[in-house]
This record gives structure tokens, C-alpha cells and sequence, in this order.
């Protein structure tokens, strides 16, 4: 992807209010424009930001606090926004843009702390921000250069999602709470994953049928917040798209208005039940299963044409890993009522 200089989105997310004017400011004597330049001091509302703009490339702390009720300095944090990033890639994989991140630290050349990060190294770069005080023009200039790298930058759209991650949810905790959906999740979909380590199966087939059922699985949860008496249907043929969406939207405490601009408008609508990044992964865990039952006949309606895919084992897992939030909150919903 090439940009001009004034084009490209920055997201910063850096905790020292200081530290952040004097990166704004560098940004624009750089000439960025400061339109394109957002700003925030804790992880949380960098992925609520990074999932809402889309920014080419993000300033990332070395230590940033997750949100204002967890004000303690954590790497951990970090790599929330790293995997947020390396997840928005996945899911973006049939567009010619990517998000690439360079790590604001003041301890670049540690190896130690380089190595508590856990990434795709071809999204990352360092860079020293106590340069800024020994030669801003210096530090100007490498920082642009930085950053027209990282746009620049081809990166492989490949799946960073391991199947074993939905196992950290502990789906045995879901068995006694609902029993249809647990089957669902474990027996239907997790047991079709387990047929693509047979070679004799249509991986394309199965890994569509994973995606579909990913995307009903969605529905279901949100048909289960709704209405506790909901019984499971059938996964069938149906796509429900835009009413998905707009319910993702409305559980998560926001009403879709409109698009204006290619950007989506949201408002404040009541209490939220799910968080902003479980509904954003659900949405887009639906859409790959719009775009699987479209693949071969197009969609009329929403003038859609997809060509006929053929799907991968990563395909496949890339729409699991996209509803573990949803699952996990769901949890946690059934626990708390």
C-alpha cells in the first residue's frame, strides 16, 4: 500500500500525556494531518479506536494500563493491542490495506522485553522515544521513515488464530448452563475441525461448513440474550446479516444509525451486554459466513458476487477464534443472571 504523507491514519496509544502532545506535534511538523491522527492512554479504548478507524499504523507504549480502573503498567496490555491488531489483519485479508505497529520504548534494545511480546514480527518495528529529547529533528525524520515502511510494508494476511485457544474458555463451564449450544459448539463445530486432521475429507467443504456454522453459532448466542426460552434451529441456509449486525450493535449499548462516508455512525443506546470487541468479532465472524454461502450462486440483493472459494484449515480457524469473545461473555452472561 502507498500513501501520501498526509493520508496516513496514526493511532497512539500512550499513557504519558506529554509523551503523546509531543508525538501529535512531531506528526504534524511531519507533515501528517492532525485529522488523521488519534490518541489515547490506555489499551481498552486503543482496540475500541483501532476496530472503529482502522488506522495504517499504530504508536504503541512498551507499558500501558488496560483501562482507568487498572491503572497498572502492564506488557500484558501491550499485547491485548498487538493480537487486536494481527485480528483486524486476519479479518481484512481480501483488501490491500494492513495495520503495521511500531513500539514506542524507552528500553528498545532490551531482547528481554522485546521477547514478552508475542507477534507477528512483520507488523513491528522499534524505536527509542527518549531520542526525542536528545534530537527531535533526528528522531522526526526516523520516525517518518518508520512509518512509510510500515504502510509500505506487504504483509502476509495469514491466520494468527490456534485452534487450542478455545479451549482456554473452558467450555465445560457452559455445559450445565446450556446444553444445546455446548453440544453445538463442541460436538458440530469443534468436531469438525478435528475431520480436516483426516486427509480423505473435502478440507474446502468442511472448512465452509465451519465458517457457516461459526456465523449460526453467533445467532444463536444473540437469539439465547434475547429470549432464555430460544431453542436452537437448525443450521440452515439463511443469511441474517444486517439484522446480526444491528442486534451485535444494539447488545454492545450502541443503535447503528448509518454509513456516511464508508464510516459506520453509532449513538448511546441503553446498557450494554456484550463488550464492543465481542460484537465487532461476531459481525465479522457472520460476514465470512455470508461470504461462504455466497461464494458459488452471488447475492442478488446486496449486489454481492463472490467467486468460488476454496477454503483453508486456516479459514476455518480464523472464524472459531473470531467467536471465542462472544462464547466466553456469554459465560459469564448465563453465570451472572
Amino acid at each position: 500500500m502507498s500513501k501520501p504523507i498526509a493520508d496516513i491514519k496514526i493511532l497512539i496509544i500512550e499513557d504519558d500525556q506529554e509523551k503523546r502532545e509531543e508525538l501529535v506535534e512531531i506528526l504534524r511538523d511531519a507533515g501528517l494531518s492532525l485529522v488523521n491522527v488519534s490518541v489515547t492512554g490506555f489499551a481498552e479504548t486503543g482496540i475500541e479506536k483501532l476496530e472503529d478507524e482502522q488506522p495504517d499504523v499504530v504508536l504503541l507504549d512498551l507499558k500501558i494500563p488496560y483501562n482507568e480502573e487498572s491503572m497498572s503498567l502492564n506488557i500484558d496490555n501491550s499485547n491485548k493491542v498487538i493480537h487486536a491488531v494481527e485480528r483486524l489483519n486476519v479479518t481484512r485479508n481480501q483488501e490491500a490495506d494492513s495495520t503495521g505497529i511500531l513500539i514506542i520504548s524507552a528500553s528498545v534494545d532490551d531482547r528481554g522485553i522485546r521477547n514478552q511480546y508475542k507477534h507477528t514480527k512483520e507488523v513491528i518495528d522499534f524505536f527509542d522515544k527518549d531520542e526525542i529529547a536528545l534530537n527531535k529533528e533526528g528522531f522526526k525524520q526516523e520516525l517518518l521513515k518508520k512509518i512509510q515502511r510500515t504502510v509500505e510494508r506487504e504483509i502476509k494476511h495469514e491466520c494468527a488464530v490456534e485452534y487450542p485457544e478455545i479451549r482456554k474458555i473452558k467450555l465445560s463451564k457452559l455445559k450445565p448452563l446450556h446444553l444445546d449450544l455446548h453440544n453445538r459448539i463442541v460436538n458440530d463445530l469443534l468436531g469438525d475441525f478435528e475431520k480436516l486432521n483426516n486427509r480423505n475429507v473435502n478440507t474446502s467443504r468442511v472448512s465452509e461448513n465451519i465458517i457457516g456454522l461459526a456465523g449460526r453459532i453467533v445467532e444463536d448466542i444473540i437469539n439465547l440474550i434475547e429470549d432464555d426460552q430460544y431453542s436452537l434451529s437448525e443450521n440452515d441456509q439463511s443469511d441474517n446479516f444486517t439484522s446480526v449486525r444491528n442486534r451485535l450493535i444494539n447488545l454492545s449499548g450502541r443503535k447503528y444509525l448509518r454509513h456516511e462516508n464508508r464510516q459506520a455512525i453509532y449513538k448511546t443506546n441503553g446498557e450494554r451486554i456484550i463488550s464492543r470487541k465481542a460484537a465487532e468479532y461476531g459481525k465479522q465472524a457472520y460476514i465470512l459466513r455470508s461470504e461462504a454461502l455466497h461464494s458459488k450462486d452471488g447475492d442478488r440483493f446486496n449486489n454481492k458476487i463472490f467467486k468460488d472459494t476454496e477454503y483453508t484449515i486456516e479459514d476455518a480457524a480464523i472464524s472459531i477464534g473470531l467467536i471465542i469473545p462472544l462464547i466466553s461473555e456469554f459465560i459469564t452472561y448465563l453465570k451472572n443472571k
